[in-house]
């Protein structure tokens, strides 16, 4: 049943690095944007917080939203990512399963 439900989602969603009117900063410790920076630790797992093998786009958004904002903040900043979707169901990102998570923390 719950593959089914994965292979039939659809739709379109929208994650940007901050809303209109805002900067999105880089990270320059980092060599890229605090966006890229947890939108790639979403991808690569970090994102699951249920430990269910893989990341849906809702996630995704939850972890980088989050991790953006604490971010901005610690530096006296404000960048709050958007996202907009139309979708039905939960659309899988990434597949991460037996992949070493440790190296994923903020």
């Amino acid at each position: 049943f719950i593959e089914r439900v994965f292979e039939q989602a659809a739709g379109l969603a929208i994650l940007s690095s901050c809303q209109q009117g805002q900067l999105s900063y880089e990270w320059r410790e980092r060599e890229r944007s605090a966006f890229t920076h947890f939108l790639l630790e979403a991808l690569q797992g970090a994102a699951d917080r249920d430990a269910k093998g893989f990341v849906t786009v809702q996630d995704a958004s939850r972890h980088v939203s989050n991790g953006v904002r604490t971010w901005a903040s610690q530096r006296n900043r404000v960048q709050i990512p958007t996202f907009q979707a139309e979708m039905s169901g939960d659309i899988v990102l990434t597949y991460y399963s037996g992949l070493d998570q440790s190296h994923t923390s903020a």
